[in-house]
C-alpha cells in the first residue's frame, strides 16, 4: 500500500478499528487519536468516526425552504 493511500480516511478508520481491538492502553488511545482526527470531516467514515466517539450529526443541517413563489405553483 502506498504512503498516500494509507492516509486516506477510509483505512486511517480501519486502522483505528484494528488498534482498538488491541488489550493495551496505547492502542486504544491512538485509536481515539485517529477517530478525533477524522470526526472533522463529512464523508461516511467520518461520520463513522463520529459515531465511534458518540457524537451527534444533524440528518438535515439547513433544510430548504421554498419560496413564496414556489409555493403559489
Amino acid at each position: 500500500m502506498s504512503v498516500n493511500q494509507k492516509q486516506e480516511d477510509r483505512w486511517q478508520y480501519w486502522l483505528a478499528r484494528a488498534s482498538e481491538q488491541r488489550a493495551d492502553r496505547a492502542s486504544k488511545q491512538a485509536a481515539e487519536s485517529i477517530y478525533r482526527k477524522l470526526a472533522t470531516g463529512d464523508d461516511y467514515h467520518n461520520l463513522l468516526a463520529r459515531d465511534k466517539l458518540g457524537q451527534v450529526t444533524a440528518s438535515t443541517p439547513n433544510p430548504a425552504q421554498p419560496s413564496n413563489q414556489a409555493l403559489q405553483r
